[in-house]
């Protein structure tokens, strides 16, 4: 019941497209070839295929794979309503959202056409070949390309028209005049092939063009410029008044018109582009993340990576013994160093007092404690708690020379110049601590790579441990 309701369906959506074509009046046109141009720009705007351009719809031919296929292979229903689906749908991705078209009402329209100009019913099948030329000579764009795409599929390795495979070419393309009821003028006859090139025995593409683009194309295909002529002109205005009508403008054709001149392309084709490696941006991303997770789990450590190889763990035990050890060290330097950093804030506000004028007994040693302490003697820090008796030198004490020598006495020195010399040299003594620890972990990473292969698993296991 369902499948004879659709074939309903399609036989009503058949029949409309050509009852709208007959409601149009161009029975009345008296020149075939204008007649059956202007039938084919009907359908062709009917169904939207202006709006695909030639190298789009070559494209929707290389995403669906017809590329790859023979020419005479036959093509689904199914398959080419899935073809001409993904034509409008990559069209609505190129036209503004106010101009969107409906994806369905043209794939049905389209599809049923096509079907009509093979005279099949709702089941049967069309050629990849027939599908090619019908699409490529409907949808917009210029001439010349669709030409130089339909010489693509003719031609041999050499660029030699095959005249067997133009025969073929003219038996679909003649189809659609056969399609809107121009069979009489426009039907295909066997002797077509060989009289559009009567004199050549080597066809190549500058000659393939200079024949079917001229002034005088063959007489079965005038109707194909003719077609896209309408296209470029139909919506030119011409302000001048008509003689016949008194008419003060009019639209469209005013004298014959002709297709521009086509470059000049090489005889010989040149070397086609291997599309086959050629993927999106996107089926690319996801292969780098795919590989980018199966690294970072290869290089994972695991206990049965490790066991395998008993040397290998006891260097890394060594490793991390060594490693604490530095660490353990690393911390002892970072408390020597608050400890001298504690001392030389002390030594500044005994400056400030001496430059406030008080000597150095007055000052308020008792408030500031002074941790004596040697970084690399472990004795425990004193605080200076009474008030010196023996001078600057005994409550200095444990302090660099460069600290005693300011607050020596004797002859008046920079004591601003000489603590910063004494903050130097803290500094300095802090810096060479750590490249010393630095220089153990790297001796020790260094000895340990030397042991293990760098492209081995097991260094990839140890660059993750540290």
């Amino acid at each position: 019941m369902i499948e004879e309701r659709r074939k309903g369906n399609v036989m009503a959506d058949r029949k409309q497209i050509f009852t709208d074509m007959k409601t149009q009046n161009y029975d009345t046109i008296r020149l075939s070839t204008y007649r059956t141009a202007c039938k084919l720009r009907f359908i062709q705007k009917k169904c939207n295929l202006h709006l695909v351009d030639v190298w789009n719809m070559i494209e929707a031919f290389r995403d669906n794979g017809l590329n790859t296929l023979d020419v005479c292979t036959e093509i689904s229903m199914a398959r080419l309503e899935t073809i001409i689906t993904c034509i409008y749908q990559q069209l609505n991705k190129r036209l503004p959202t106010t101009h969107q078209i409906n994806v369905q009402h043209n794939t049905s329209l389209l599809l049923n056409f096509m079907v009509a100009a093979h005279n099949s019913d709702a089941q049967g099948r069309l050629m990849v070949f027939s599908v090619k030329v019908m699409l490529s000579v409907l949808c917009g764009g210029k001439l010349v390309d669709k030409l130089r795409y339909i010489f693509s599929q003719i031609s041999d390795t050499h660029g030699a028209m095959v005249m067997s495979k133009f025969d073929h070419f003219l038996q679909e393309v003649l189809k659609l005049p056969t399609a809107v009821f121009e069979g009489p003028s426009f039907g295909y006859m066997h002797h077509f092939a060989r009289s559009c090139f009567p004199q050549q025995k080597k066809v190549m593409l500058n000659m393939f063009l200079d024949t079917l683009m001229s002034d005088s194309p063959p007489q079965c295909l005038i109707w194909l410029p003719l077609l896209q002529r309408l296209a470029n002109v139909e919506k030119v205005h011409h302000p001048v008044v008509c003689s016949f009508c008194r008419s003060e403008s009019m639209m469209g054709f005013r004298v014959p018109s002709r297709e521009p001149s086509h470059p000049i392309y090489p005889e010989y084709p040149e070397k086609p582009l291997n599309l086959s490696n050629i993927v999106y941006s996107l089926t690319i991303l996801q292969e780098i993340q795919c590989l980018r997770a199966e690294h970072e789990q290869e290089c994972q450590p695991t206990p049965e990576r490790v066991q395998q190889n008993p040397t290998l763990l006891a260097e890394l035990r060594q490793l991390r013994q060594r490693k604490g050890e530095l660490e353990q060290r690393m911390s002892s330097l970072q408390e020597s160093r608050r400890e001298l950093m504690v001392q030389l804030e002390g030594l500044m506000k005994l400056l400030k007092a001496q430059a406030a004028g008080s000597s150095p007994s007055h000052a308020s040693p008792r408030s500031v404690p002074m941790p004596i302490r040697s970084p690399s003697s472990g004795s425990t820090p004193t605080h200076a708690g009474h008030t010196p008796t023996h001078g600057p030198q005994d409550s200095l004490a444990g302090v660099g020379g460069d600290v005693q020598e300011a607050f020596a006495q004797g002859p008046r020195r920079n004591l601003r110049n000489d603590l910063l010399v004494a903050a130097d040299s803290i500094t300095n003594t802090m810096s060479s601590l750590v490249k010393e620890l630095n220089s153990a972990l790297v001796l020790s990473l260094s000895s340990l790579c030397s042991f293990i292969s760098p492209s081995s698993s097991a260094a990839h296991v140890l660059l993750v441990c540290f």
